[in-house]
């Protein structure tokens, strides 16, 4: 079998769910020769590691986003620079159609991307949207029905293109994770995973949000517990909005609250998690995380993907809508009870994202 070359499209900006989503992808295929590129620097990351995967210096990725930025032309896109050192092109990622900018500038980036590129690419770990206008949606059904093969995270997503023959559905693919590992515990420590709120929503909520964060801080350390904010990408800002809870904190907890920053290292992250017995989870895959690990797992729905994912894999308890948090009554939360998922089936639901990508791979029938 010819071994083959991969580009990786992802958000290669040291989150920690999608580098999560990459590791899988390199343990997966360990002799296919990756590619990814990525604006930061991953040298001292645990991808930096692998032998399979080529990681573009990130001066160079700045250069010609810049010179693609001033010139608009595809002749400077990064999938257009290394077509012809790969076989395949491999989106992969969970909100990476999200609809941010002009109907022209999104027909514009999506034929670049995908219809000048001439090679097969796949579609996989993926939500579609949210989206505000119809055309947005009908550009995506050109490209999803001129891929290999399209696999949606979601049902909700899945349902929207479901005529199309290459789209198919499967849990989230970090469900595929080997967690033996990671170190467990169920030590009196609790993980709150922290988002910044600035852009996502009005002053108001993101002010409510905060306050609640403090508020669930200074109680739980009362309760003898060690509170640990976690940062999962400091590009989107987690970890200023930890400076700004921190800020706020009562004076005598503070030395009982601890801030993580994932910066790369995906081991230390993941122990980081599994030494606890409560996850708080604002980010999406903070969630997808504890429930694999077998945490108390308490979600902060601030998306309708962490919605969706939650009713597909029939997750059954509590959760806080953050349009509505500073209602939540901290002394109602049960953390004891903990919602058992099915993880074998999720595990077993992950592989439909790469069955297409198994057979071209790995020469699997």
């Amino acid at each position: 079998m010819i071994l083959k070359k991969v580009l990786i499209r992802a958000y290669s900006q040291k989150n920690l769910g999608d580098d999560l989503f990459i590791k899988i992808l390199l343990d997966r295929y360990p002799e296919t020769k990756f590619y990814m590129y990525s604006t930061l620097n991953y040298k001292n990351s645990t991808l930096k590691k692998y032998k399979n995967v080529k990681i573009v210096n990130h001066y160079m990725v700045r250069i010609i986003n810049k010179l693609n930025s001033i010139f608009k032309i595809n002749k400077y896109s990064i999938e257009n620079i290394m077509k012809n050192k790969v076989d395949i092109m491999l989106n992969l990622g969970g909100s990476m159609f999200i609809e941010n900018s002009s109907i022209t500038q999104t027909e514009k980036n999506i034929k670049n991307i995908y219809n000048t590129i001439e090679k097969k690419y796949y579609i996989i770990g993926s939500n579609f949207g949210p989206y505000k206008n119809e055309k947005y949606k009908e550009c995506y059904e050109e490209v999803f029905k001129n891929a290999e093969d399209v696999c949606f995270r979601e049902k909700y997503s899945y349902d929207m293109f479901k005529d199309i023959d290459t789209v198919k559905y499967g849990a989230d693919i970090v469900f595929s994770l080997d967690i033996s590992n990671i170190k467990t515990t169920n030590s009196k420590r609790i993980v709150i995973s922290v988002i910044n709120c600035e852009k996502r929503f009005e002053i108001k909520i993101k002010e409510a949000y905060e306050n609640k964060i403090v508020e669930l801080s200074n109680y739980f350390v009362k309760q003898g517990y060690e509170v640990v904010l976690m940062s999962f990408c400091s590009k989107e800002g987690d970890l200023k909005a930890i400076k700004s809870i921190l800020s706020k904190c009562d004076k005598e907890n503070i030395n009982n609250i601890l801030t993580y920053n994932y910066s790369g290292n995906i081991e230390e992250a993941l122990n980081t998690l599994g030494n606890s017995s409560i996850i708080i989870a604002t980010r999406f895959h903070a969630a997808i995380l504890g429930i694999l690990l077998n945490k108390k797992t308490i979600p902060i729905i601030y998306s309708n993907k962490t919605m969706n994912v939650l009713k597909d894999i029939e997750f059954t308890d509590e959760y806080i809508d953050i349009n509505n948090i500073e209602k939540l009554d901290i002394d109602s939360l049960n953390v004891e009870q903990n919602c058992k998922v099915d993880l074998k089936k999720q595990f077993e639901r992950a592989q439909i994202h790469f069955k297409k990508l198994d057979k071209e791979l790995l020469g699997e029938k």
